[in-house]
């Protein structure tokens, strides 16, 4: 809330999306009795995701700036950010460079970076960090109901939590990206948090069996966003990153015993080469829905990014023997 007592200005509003908490976040907001805040909490709990889309529905702004609930804006900034907006009539995204509590570097841009609508800024997309918080999205190309359908109907929406790649994803069709090379917001450390029940169900929430569940969602929405080498170029860069989620981050995450102590887990361990195979068969099966399967663009990048992550998955189990 100190975010309201530097920043005098009433061209912003803060929405809390509270998503059924046990928190008593009215009685803490009205202490500060300011009209720029507004509360709205769901009447049960739906999920990051659709907590999110619950949160941009009763936004009024032309712009969101999304932020999980330990992260936050340096108010200072806000004017600085404003005025880029302004001046970028086109922008449809917009992030730029953060730092942790301590005042470490988090993600560090170091100029500053701006991509095209379309082909231009869909490579960007998937080159640059994936996370939900610290970006700011154009509110007019953000398709709430449709969003919030497509995360009911094709996912288990509890645990998709990759609503931000899709948004990010379409917005590339839409506008421009920039990215801000100034530290203007703040990335609190996950792992100095309280231990999350992230392990819904028994199960780790970034357990290969979920990535699968985004995988398919993910590669259902670029079919119905892109076509043409847009599409599968979207189609091996999606490849490309569950590999490596379900090959050597989730090794390396399930054998940090800090990791694994936050996200309530124990400490296991991973054979790399089977969780690869049962990913393929995963695959297979896409590629056979979408016809991809003799597509030779794709899977030239599909190959690539195959022999990339055995070699690197080798070099990580020869750097631990």
């Amino acid at each position: 809330m100190c975010i309201l007592s530097e920043y005098e200005g009433n061209d912003i509003e803060l929405v809390v999306a509270d998503d059924g908490s046990s928190d008593n976040l009215e009685d803490t907001i009205k202490k500060y009795q300011d009209n720029r805040v507004n509360i709205f909490r769901n009447k049960e709990r739906v999920g990051q995701d659709r907590n999110i889309l619950y949160g941009i529905s009763k936004s009024k702004g032309k712009y969101i700036w999304l932020f999980r609930t330990k992260d936050f804006v340096i108010p200072s900034k806000i004017r600085d950010v404003i005025q880029v907006l302004n001046n970028n009539k086109d922008v449809s995204w917009l992030t730029g460079s953060c730092v942790d509590e301590d005042g470490k570097d988090k993600i560090k841009y170091e100029e500053d970076i701006s991509y095209n609508k379309g082909k231009d800024a869909l490579v960007g997309h998937f080159h640059l960090y994936q996370h939900p918080s610290g970006c700011i999205y154009r509110k007019e190309f953000i398709e709430v109901e449709r969003l919030d359908s497509f995360l009911r109907e094709k996912t288990d929406a509890f645990h998709f939590i990759y609503l931000f790649s899709l948004m990010r994803l379409s917005l590339s069709q839409k506008g421009s990206f920039i990215c801000l090379r100034d530290v203007i917001w703040v990335y609190s450390n996950t792992e100095k948090a309280r231990t999350i029940s992230a392990n819904r169900g028994g199960k780790y929430i970034y357990d290969p069996d979920y990535n699968y569940m985004r995988l398919a969602g993910e590669f259902a929405w670029a079919h119905t966003e892109l076509d043409g080498e847009a599409r599968f170029y979207a189609f091996a860069r999606i490849f490309g990153w569950y590999l490596m989620q379900v090959t050597w981050v989730y090794y390396l995450d399930v054998s940090n015993l800090e990791h694994t102590q936050h996200y309530g887990i124990e400490v296991r361990k991973v054979e790399m080469d089977k969780e690869r195979n049962q990913y393929l068969d995963v695959v297979n099966k896409l590629e056979r829905q979408y016809s991809i399967d003799n597509a030779d663009y794709y899977l030239r990048l599909k190959n690539c990014y195959l022999q990339k992550n055995k070699d690197f998955c080798l070099q990580i189990l020869q750097k631990n023997d």
